[in-house]
């Protein structure tokens, strides 16, 4: 150590003791009583004392003792409180401690931990006499809070300790139990919201009953009440405002790779939170704004709740904790994970690759979630040419895939070729590569010996010619035809166009070469060459074809068959250049679809089958019988003979068939050889003059047919429907020389009787009148019935009296020619006739029976209107039914009784439509005027009379009633009928009391509220009148018939209010109010009801009056006779009396009375708060229940500036708690200022205010003289600067050094070396500086506000390491100092001791003793002044 370094430590050495000596000055307490301090067991408090005279030079004492009872003028102390005073009492061990303020002439007793015991008063004085008394209570259970000090302001995610206010006048409580509630809810970790976030003291132990709430949160916000043995204490305000952090105390793991971007995410979870402070911290804990300051993005310019951070062009070194710091209390962590690239192999490789071919030549990170920073291939063994589609030997051929998968940055080369072979180097970030050989193979014919192929002409060849490595590919390929002068082989060359094919396109290695369709002309040596340099030699030799057989034949057929002439080559292979097929016997006529006697019957089979010359003639005839010829190349032929076969009948012999009309027949006729068929064939009738029989002739036009077309030598006909004309002879002739006669007998038919016949029927009936052939199977020529009564008439369809009623069957059974006649009447009785053929016939006598009445006598029928009726009329014999029959009233002049009369119309019905004898009438829907007498006549021969009487209604009762019923209710006005069969003919119900107006739902004040039941009860005649009024009270009558009525009286009761007494009701603004109203008896409805508000004119009080519009309501829908209102939202304005009005006539009046808003207190009052603190700047109703109808708070000093978020001072920073309490009218103010401290104003309903003096505790430097500090190159030196008081913080500060023109000492140059505290401890200025070098040294300042400064020198000195030599005047003086020191302590101890306490000249100090005081002090000063020049 040098000399430097040791004078600075013995001179401190100096400094310390001077400045022990003169710590304290002496002072005079000045006697008399304080203030009662009144503290919470568990606090601190500091208990003030100060001195009224001081001195310089003299130290002084001041001494602390303990009363337990203080008596006016009694200061005499029980103990003392400090041992060194003489205290024997050990409770204040550890938690006393004297305080020595900055303001002179103060001092102060701190006791922490305070108990029940240490209440009493504390004295403080000089010398054990105490001149003044501080009365201390300390409270218990409770803490003694004033209005202001119930309120608490905290962040989210601080903790809060809630203090249980004692009851007024009352300093301690002593409950056997104590609980919190907030807003009526209980506060304890069995709430789900609080679980695990509050604690309190032992109660039984601490008699603390104060509750802790940690990591708060908004919805902590509210009144806290704290209850002693279930009786409420006064509550505290808790007010937690601003930032939430989401997912607090969370760590999360993010993952990136070098050169991405990483979003850490810190927000509040309301984004319109904003926290009093935010630090990002990087892994060193520096600030991360500050180290990443060009590659960091913040987020909350877009959302003051939003304080992400964006990090980019990460790397490696980015790795590790970041956290995000909301408020000191709130933080979140990001554990970073940056991961480089690292190839994922970087040992030689070599691959190889045929031309054409694609290869990847492999690079990626071993991590696929990486990314290299840069990455180059190159061609190594080409001056490490970069590789990329910008170079031309590789444009459009190589690919890279890190684009969509960064970790791969393997290269596709395409199309290769011999070029590309060669090492290719993948280099990444210039650190780490790897080389790549790529080889690159070429082609060699497999074969190269000669061969010889053999083929027949048509066929195809393949000539083959491949590389030995099927991935191989030769760069040039020719074939040539070795025979014609090396004639190219290719569809360019005339010779071989569309012939040859090759397939090196899609199989490179494949050269072959494909001839198809070869002719004898494609016989010879081809040649196929590759690159110059390799070739091979094929011979080919095409086969011609040769016939397998040239001897003549001979082949049998016949007419109509088909033949195949048979010729082929005896190789199938070969093809012959020409082939003809040609007719010998014809002079050698060609044998073709061209010649014209073969269109269309011949076909040859060589163009599928070369080598199969046969010929197919189809269709064959006699003309085609003789010899054929097959010639190929002109050269070979073979003969073939073809013979046809002619038809012969098999039988000529005449034949009898005998058949029945109407049958069909077949006449045979036949070829004996079904194989042959005639050249003609003719049908004729030959006892006709030999007429053919054809479909062509009338006579057997559709009826013939015949078989020789599918069966050729079937020649039979087939005649259908014969008649008797078809009886004859019949011959089939055939290439007229053959013939067969064939005679055809047809049979007649006979009647299978002829007696005459009798059959009786009734009307109505059908009959079948039998006339039949004696054989079945006959038909006659002509058949007829006829009625023989009428003249002959014909009976049949024809003529109108038969028109739909008669049938005949002959059309299916030819022999059965029966009549069927329905619906039989009278008029068809009499002979029918059936006629056959004008010869033969039968005659038929038909009977039909007629209706009698069963019976005659007058009947009498009894019935009720309404009712049906059957009136019986009926033939006796139920098979007969009368020509005609008629119903009609006797007693109505003969009025016919059926639907068409309009006063029975769809009321009767008779039924002899299904049952004829049944002439029964039935009447439906009686009614008194259907009474009489009925007569049924038929045939109008007989007839019978029947009387119907009718049975009216009459009353059931005809006594007057009286009926009593409630508005709003449905009455029953009973009427019927004595006898519930009988149905009124009219029915009339009448309002009597109304002039008789009729009541009925047409009745307009009876429209939908009227009802009778005698649709379905035709004798109910009763009405329902729903939904009463008074206006329906009255007589009502029920008229029947115009003869019998009945009278009905009916009483509505009316509403009367249950209380019309006036009343008085008082309510809070906000609230609801119920004004009551309503008819004594439940089930009356008022008319009318109307409310009115007397104190504004009578104003209708609605929801259509605009002052009410949404905030009243009326309960009479659902219950009548409740009239009551209910108003919401009171204001005010809604205060006064209102009336309820019923039917104009009665009412009661309710005078509402709104209570107002007064404030809680208007005395001026004083706070005191540091910068960026909040203050709540408290104003109130003094009823919790009232709401002011306006509330405005303005900066008095400030011209009434209104304070508001709308100021722009105070934007964001301001907060009124009337929404949820509208009685706290209070504003908190956030991130106090200087500039905010002044008077504020609260005032209500422009009547009522409170002034409050807000002061703000600025910034104070705690010292400004001259400092100098001195350290070595490579040290770091702590430059202090700070505000007296810790809490408060300077509006700016600056560093800057004076001996370089005041630059300012937090600049880029010194990033890294400097940094400041003030972010987290917002009082401590000072500047702490690393690595010093000898540039640092100088004056530095540090200046707050523009208007306070301290200036520090910083001296830099080398450590030489060199041994200490001491100079003989640095001996001189370290032995006088010794010396002096030895004196002062010896000879001068005591007075220096008693000067303390006494002064000087009271301890008998000498002279000498004050010279050699005076010249220590001098000496020091010195000393100091020496050193300082020394180094200068």
């Amino acid at each position: 150590m040098n000399s430097g370094v040791l004078s600075v430590k013995m001179w401190l050495c100096v400094f310390l003791l001077y400045s022990v000596l003169q710590e304290s000055s002496g002072c005079t307490v000045e006697r008399g009583l304080g203030d009662t301090i009144t503290r919470s067991a568990g606090d601190s408090v500091e208990l003030p004392c100060s001195c009224t005279q001081q001195t310089k030079e003299d130290p002084q004492t001041v001494q602390w003792g303990f009363k337990r009872k203080f008596i006016q003028g009694d200061y005499n102390a029980d103990h003392s409180v400090f041992q060194e005073d003489g205290s024997q009492n050990q409770r204040y061990r550890g938690r006393v401690q004297r305080l020595n303020q900055n303001k002179p002439g103060t001092v102060a007793l701190i006791i922490s931990h305070l108990t029940e015991e240490d209440e009493g008063a504390y004295l403080c004085g000089n010398n054990r006499k105490y001149n003044r008394a501080v009365i201390l209570q300390v409270s218990t259970g409770c803490a003694v809070l004033s209005d202001s000090e119930r309120t608490f302001s905290r962040s989210p995610g601080e903790s809060v300790l809630l203090p249980c206010p004692c009851p007024p006048d009352q300093h301690r409580i002593n409950p056997d139990r104590v609980t919190w509630t907030k807003d009526q809810t209980a506060v304890s970790n069995d709430t789900e919201s609080y679980r695990g976030r509050v604690w309190m003291f032992d109660q039984n132990h601490s008699r603390n009953f104060s509750l802790l709430i940690s990591d708060l949160t908004k919805e902590d916000s509210g009144r806290y009440t704290c209850r002693a043995d279930e009786k409420d204490m006064p509550f505290v305000l808790l007010d937690v405002t601003g930032c939430t952090l989401s997912e607090n105390k969370q760590t999360v793991p993010v993952s990136r790779s070098s050169g991405e971007s990483v979003l850490l995410s810190c927000t509040c979870t309301d984004q319109q939170g904003r926290p009093v402070g935010v630090q990002w911290r990087t892994p060193n804990q520096e600030d991360l704004l500050q180290r990443y300051s060009a590659r960091v993005q913040t987020s909350n310019q877009s959302s003051t709740g939003n304080f992400s951070v964006l990090i980019s062009d990460l790397t490696e070194e980015d790795g590790g904790t970041y956290s995000c710091w909301i408020n000191q209390n709130q933080y979140r962590n990001f554990s970073l994970t940056v991961k480089d690239c690292k190839l994922s192999e970087t040992q030689e490789k070599v691959i190889h690759k045929y031309p054409g071919e694609s290869v990847l030549l492999p690079c990626a990170c071993s991590d696929q979630r990486t990314t290299p920073v840069s990455v180059k291939w190159e061609r190594v063994d080409s001056g490490r040419t970069e590789v990329s589609n910008e170079m031309e030997p590789y444009k459009g051929r190589v690919q890279m895939f890190n684009k969509n998968l960064p970790a791969n940055l393997s290269l596709l080369i395409s199309n290769l070729t011999e070029q590309d072979q060669g090492t290719f180097r993948c280099s990444i970030n210039n650190k780490h590569s790897i080389n790549i050989t790529l080889n690159i193979r070429d082609c060699t014919l497999s074969e190269t010996q000669e061969k010889v192929i053999h083929k027949y002409p048509g066929e195809s060849v393949l000539l083959p010619c491949t590389c030995s490595d099927q991935r191989t590919t030769p760069v040039s390929v020719k074939w040539e035809h070795v025979d014609s002068g090396g004639t190219e082989v290719s569809n360019n060359t005339a010779n071989y166009t569309g012939r040859v094919q090759m397939f090196n396109k899609n199989v490179p290695a494949n050269l072959s070469l494909l001839i198809s369709n070869l002719t004898e002309q494609d016989q010879g040596t081809y040649r196929c060459s590759i690159n110059n340099k390799q070739s091979i030699n094929i011979r080919l030799n095409i086969k011609d074809c040769k016939l397998s057989e040239t001897q003549e034949k001979d082949i049998h057929k016949y007419p109509g068959e088909s033949v195949l002439l048979p010729c082929t080559c005896s190789d199938q292979r070969t093809i012959p250049v020409s082939v003809k097929w040609e007719h010998v016997d014809s002079g050698g006529t060609e044998v073709s679809n061209k010649t014209g006697n073969y269109t269309g019957r011949v076909q040859m089979f060589n163009k599928n089958l070369p080598a199969n010359l046969s010929l197919l003639i189809s269709n064959l005839t006699e003309q085609d019988q003789g010899t054929y010829r097959c010639l190929i190349n002109n050269k070979q032929s073979i003969n073939i003979t073809l013979n046809i076969r002619d038809c012969k009948l098999s039988e000529t012999q005449e034949k009898d068939i005998h058949k029945y009309p109407g049958e069909f027949v077949l006449l045979p006729c036949t070829c004996s050889d079904q194989h042959t068929k005639p050249v003609s064939v003719k049908w004729e009738r030959v006892d006709s003059g030999r007429t053919e029989v054809s479909n062509e002739m009338e006579l057997y036009k559709g009826r013939v047919q015949m078989f020789n077309r599918n069966l050729p030598a079937n020649l039979s006909l087939l005649i259908s429907n014969l008649t008797e004309q078809d009886q004859g002879t019949f011959r089939c002739s055939i290439n007229n020389k053959q013939s067969i006669n064939i005679r055809l007998s047809i049979r007649d038919c006979k009647l299978s009787e002829t007696q005459e016949k009798d059959i009786h029927k009734y009307p109505g009936e059908s009959v079948l009148l039998p006339c039949s052939c004696t054989d079945q199977r006959t038909t006659p020529v002509s058949v007829k019935w006829d009625h023989v009564d009428s003249g002959g008439t014909e009976v049949s369809n024809k003529m109108a009296k038969y028109t739909g009623r008669v049938q005949m069957f002959n059309k299916n059974l030819p022999a059965n020619l029966s009549l069927l006649i329905s619906n039989l009447t009278e008029q068809d009785q009499g002979t029918y006739r059936c006629s056959i053929n004008n010869k033969q016939s039968i005659n038929i006598r038909l009977n039909i029976r007629d209706c009698k009445l069963s019976e005659t006598q007058e009947k009498d029928i009894h019935k009720y209107p309404g009712d049906s009726v059957l009136l019986p009329c009926a033939c006796s014999d139920q098979h007969t039914k009368p020509i005609s029959v008629k119903w009609e009233r006797v007693d109505s002049g003969g009025t016919e009784v059926s639907n068409e009369t309009p006063r029975y119309t769809g009321r009767v019905q008779m039924f002899n439509k299904n049952l004829p004898a049944n002439l029964s009438l039935l009447i439906s829907n009686l009614t008194e005027q259907d009474q009489g007498t009925y007569r049924c006549s038929i045939n109008n021969k007989q007839s019978i009379n029947i009387t119907l009487n009718i049975t009216d209604c009459k009353l059931s009762e005809t006594q007057e009633k009286v009926i009593h019923k409630y508005p709003g209710e449905s009455v029953l006005l009973s009427c019927s009928c004595s006898d519930q069969r009988t149905i009124p003919v009219s029915v009339k119900w009448e309002h009597v009391d109304s002039g008789g107006t009729e009541v009925s739902n047409k009745t307009a004040n009876y429209t939908g509220r009227v009802q009778m039941f005698n649709k379905n009860l035709p004798a109910n005649l009763s009405l329902l009148i729903s939904n009463l009024t008074e206006q329906d009270q009255g007589t009502y009558r029920c008229s029947i018939n115009n003869k019998q009525s009945i009278n009905i009286t009916l009483n509505i009761k009316d509403c009367k209010l249950s209380e019309t007494q006036e009343k008085d009701i008082h309510k809070y603004p906000g609230e609801s109010v119920l004004l009551p109203c309503s008819c004594s008896d439940q089930r009356t409805i008022p008319v009318s009801v109307k409310w009115e508000h007397v104190d504004s004119g009578g104003t209708e009080v609605s929801k259509k009056t605009a002052n009410y519009t949404g905030r009243v309501q009326m309960f009479n829908k659902n219950l009548p006779a409740n009239l009551s209102l209910l108003i919401s939202n009171l204001t005010e304005q809604d205060q006064g009396t209102y009336r309820c009005l019923i039917n104009n006539k009665q009412s009661i009046n309710i005078r509402l009375n709104i209570r107002d808003c007064k404030l809680s207190e208007t005395q001026e009052k004083v706070i005191h708060k540091y910068p960026g603190e909040s203050v709540l700047l408290s104003c109130s109703c003094s009823d919790q229940r009232t709401i002011p109808v306006s509330v405005k708070w303005e900066r008095v000093d400030s011209g009434g500036t209104e304070v508001s978020n709308k100021t722009a001072n105070y934007t964001g920073r301001v907060q009124m708690f009337n929404n949820n309490l509208p009685a706290n009218l209070s504003l908190l103010i956030s991130n106090l200022t200087e500039q905010d401290q002044g008077t504020y104003r609260c005032s209500i309903n422009n009547k009522q205010s409170i002034d409050i003096r807000l002061n703000i505790k600025g910034c104070t430097l705690s010292e400004t003289k001259d400092k100098l500090i001195i350290r070595s190159p490579g040290d770091s030196v702590l430059l202090p600067c700070s505000c007296t008081d810790q809490q408060t913080k300077p509006r700016n500060v600056k560093w800057e050094r004076l001996d370089s023109g005041g630059t300012e000492v937090l600049t880029t140059n010194n990033t890294g070396r400097v940094q400041m505290f003030n972010k987290n401890l917002p009082a401590n200025l000072s500047l702490l500086i690393s690595n010093l070098t000898q540039k640092d040294q100088g004056t530095y300042r540090c200046s707050i506000n523009n208007n306070q400064s301290i200036n520090i020198t910083l001296n830099i000195t080398e450590d030489t390491g060199e041994t200490v030599k001491l100079e003989s005047w640095t001996l001189i003086i370290i032995v006088c100092a010794l010396l002096l020191i030895l004196l002062l302590l010896l000879g001068g101890a005591a007075c220096t001791y008693c000067k303390h306490g006494k002064g000087m000249n009271k301890c008998g100090c000498t002279n000498t003793h004050r010279k050699m005081y005076h010249t220590y002090a001098a000496f020091t000063q010195l000393m100091f002044k020496f050193h300082r020049k020394k180094k200068e």
